[in-house]
């Protein structure tokens, strides 16, 4: 622990690794409102990697899935948090296990949403409640700023996250036989209704490698974004390449250092957004409006909204997905490249088309 000797605050996102990213916003806004804080976040495995690379995070817990039907866990994790006499704590993710944490840190003043946005029962743990008036998860999450009592006064909005030198060293070698001169291809999807398909993938990679000169490389995590990685190259006649295993400290280097990302709503994709990466984002069940990358510097496409309850959207096939022509990515990727070479601001293209 730091010798802060300001509030003690606790953020408890404890996932998914791309909403945690789209947290980080409030991090920086609460170290802007109070420098002398102790800022500390409670998450689960996945994401604590990167937010302890984050310079306005004091202290990262994690929890592991499922903590919350493990007495002994669930136990040892209260008195951990317990020890750090947190004033003050932050529910951004509105659910039973994170407002669970919350309330089992023992802070007096627990900050959550009502309305849509508190659900499983949050609403009756923490103690003080928002609504909010916005649709992007950035945004809603910095409307929890509006409980305390200092005004707010934010500047702009902050997902960047440093690199960690270690990874940095170790892909170098990849960077320099890439020559800076490649486009990152993300296949996966927490959700098989997010993906689009390994042959619009292959397709794409064919035309970024004649019309564009420039490598297509797939990034996979996992035996099964392996195997898609592997019908992408083959597919693609081998104008894909496949990157080599990475960890996702070692992922944020490579997208940093390539011209843009490609890629369904998911953790890589706010990874590329976070590591200062122009996106193509490509949505079917979520909308690009409430969780897609932030800001005029990407282009998010959408042909259909895929409908339903999360579940729903989640078990359903990628139809949606599919609406997208490799057309239209290839002409998003050619006006980014526009973009960026001229300095000019873009707003971002979302073509809507609720089915």
């Amino acid at each position: 622990m730091n010798g802060r000797n300001g509030p003690r605050i606790l953020i408890t996102r404890l996932s998914h690794i791309g909403d945690c990213l789209l947290t980080l916003p409030l991090a920086v806004e609460l170290r802007r409102q109070y420098p002398d804080c102790h800022l500390a976040w409670l998450t689960e495995p996945a994401a604590e990697p990167l937010l302890r690379l984050h310079p306005d995070i004091d202290e990262v817990f994690v929890a592991p899935r499922g903590w919350l039907l493990q007495w002994k866990t669930a136990s040892r994790l209260r008195r951990t948090l317990r020890e750090r006499k947190f004033d003050l704590t932050f529910d951004p993710q509105g659910l039973l296990k994170s407002s669970s944490a919350a309330y089992l840190s023992g802070a007096r003043r627990r900050v959550g949403f009502t309305g849509e946005f508190g659900r499983e029962g949050s609403t009756f743990l923490n103690n003080r409640l928002v609504l909010p008036r916005s649709s992007h998860l950035v945004d809603r999450t910095l409307e929890l700023l509006d409980s305390i009592p200092l005004p707010r006064t934010c500047g702009p909005v902050d997902l960047h996250l440093p690199l960690c030198n270690v990874a940095l060293q170790k892909m170098q070698p990849l960077l320099a036989t890439l020559s800076n001169r490649f486009v990152v291809l993300n296949p996966g999807g927490n959700w098989p209704s997010k993906r689009w398909s390994m042959q619009n993938f292959a397709a794409l990679a064919e035309r970024i490698r004649l019309d564009l000169g420039l490598i297509p490389l797939v990034v996979w995590g996992g035996a099964e974004e392996s195997a898609m990685a592997d019908e992408i190259v083959a597919a693609s006649f081998g104008a894909a390449s496949k990157a080599p295993p990475t960890s996702l400290r070692e992922l944020a280097v490579i997208l940093s250092a390539a011209e843009c990302f490609v890629g369904g709503d998911t953790g890589p994709l706010h990874l590329a957004e976070a590591s200062g990466t122009h996106c193509v984002a490509l949505h079917g069940p979520t909308r690009p409006e409430d969780s897609g990358v932030y800001g005029p510097q990407h282009i998010s496409i959408q042909r259909h909204y895929q409908q339903g309850t999360r579940r729903q959207r989640r078990n359903g096939t990628n139809w949606a997905m599919q609406a997208i022509t490799v057309d239209e990515v290839f002409e998003a990727i050619c006006s980014l490249r526009k973009a960026t070479s001229t300095g000019s601001v873009r707003s971002p293209v979302q073509r809507h088309q609720v089915a």
